[in-house]
């Protein structure tokens, strides 16, 4: 799920109008600005599976952004995705390949720039995770 929406720490409070990791967190639909470009939902590779959130950290710009959790690439290198709004959609990456280069785990994430070198796919996940705090 979507770190920013319904967000939790690990002692189960909830963060309450704050930011998960540069993005708004919500706690009601009626919250989110853009429900339609809010995923909700997505397949998560089971390399990068470590607790229920699916986390993307905000960066100012696609070149500087960070994979901590991987998007599933088992659907002929697409994953099962679904927003806010209700609707879903199997959404096809770009550059994504498996293993990812550089990744040291969910805390450290990607070292190397992959955002720089897999732009389209990075700015897909800035542009369908929320708004930035």
């Amino acid at each position: 799920m979507n770190s920013a929406l319904g967000y939790a720490s690990l002692t189960g409070a909830y963060a309450v109008g704050g930011s998960s990791w540069g993005f708004k967190t919500y706690q009601k639909q009626a919250q989110l600005r853009s429900p339609v470009k809010t995923f909700v939902i997505m397949d998560e590779d089971d390399n990068s599976i470590n607790d229920a959130r699916f986390r993307v950290q905000y960066a100012d710009a696609a070149a500087n952004f960070e994979l901590h959790d991987i998007p599933a690439i088992y659907h002929g290198g697409a994953s099962g995705v679904g927003f806010a709004d209700g609707h879903a959609e199997m959404h096809k990456w770009k550059t994504l390949r498996l293993p990812v280069p550089n990744y040291g785990g969910p805390g450290p994430g990607t070292t190397g720039g992959w955002g720089s070198q897999n732009l389209a796919d990075a700015q897909w996940l800035l542009e369908n995770s929320g708004e930035k705090f």
